[in-house]
């Protein structure tokens, strides 16, 4: 189940039972909190906030700013719940102190594939396809 809150004239929050994210319209921008794990013994956990954007080309492009640090697990995910019932509650009110430090983060770029896949018997025609409800009975 999905709740949607309006924020603003331009902003919206979504909560689902896996993200809570905050739709910024003005901006082109979804924001959002995410648990990193430790990438090695000496790491800790960490609560990012998420910055996600497209380009003119329609390439995603994300931007993290840690918020805060964890040695337990327990703790950074007690630490994600609130900062996101905060960014559903409060939208860009609950990140403004950060959303300097975020802009200035460098851009990660998430490349996307589209595969599909046709069985050994499909057969390609130069015909158009056209809906059921057009065909002629």
């Amino acid at each position: 189940m999905a709740l949607v809150r309006r924020l603003g004239a331009a902003d919206y929050a979504l909560q689902t039972d896996e993200d809570t994210l905050l739709v910024a319209f003005d901006e082109g921008a979804v924001y959002g909190v995410e648990l990193a794990f430790p990438e090695s013994d000496e790491d800790a956990y960490r609560v990012d906030l998420l910055r996600t954007t497209r380009d003119q080309s329609g390439a995603e492009r994300q931007q993290h700013l840690t918020l805060t640090e964890y040695a337990s697990h327990m703790e950074a995910e007690e630490a994600l719940m609130e900062a996101a019932h905060d960014l559903y509650e409060r939208g860009r009110t609950s990140i403004a102190e950060h959303l300097p430090a975020l802009a200035e983060q460098p851009a990660d770029y998430r490349a996307g594939f589209m595969v599909v896949s046709y069985s050994p018997d499909t057969m390609f025609t130069d015909e158009p396809v056209r809906p059921a409800a057009m065909r002629e009975k």
